[in-house]
């Protein structure tokens, strides 16, 4: 469900990351196998939101580090 609310494809994974840079911003999703996470952290790039064996990290608005041009695409 959070893969289709997001426009992604689970078969467009390589391993395990799903980069995208659409209307919800840049960023990409974790598919884990085996830890499961719970919760929302936080680094100096990232805003992350974490949901069992899935996790969406969001580019914060002025990251301290860039993440390019072409991520995601």
């Amino acid at each position: 469900m959070l893969l289709f609310l997001l426009g992604l494809n689970k078969k467009d994974a390589i391993k395990g990351r799903i980069m995208f840079n659409n209307l919800a911003g840049k960023g990409f999703v974790a598919l884990r196998v085996a830890k499961k996470r719970y919760g929302r952290t936080t680094s100096p790039c990232f805003v992350q939101y974490h949901f069992g064996l899935k996790s969406v990290y969001f580019e914060r608005k002025r990251p301290k580090r860039l993440l390019g041009n072409t991520f995601g695409q």
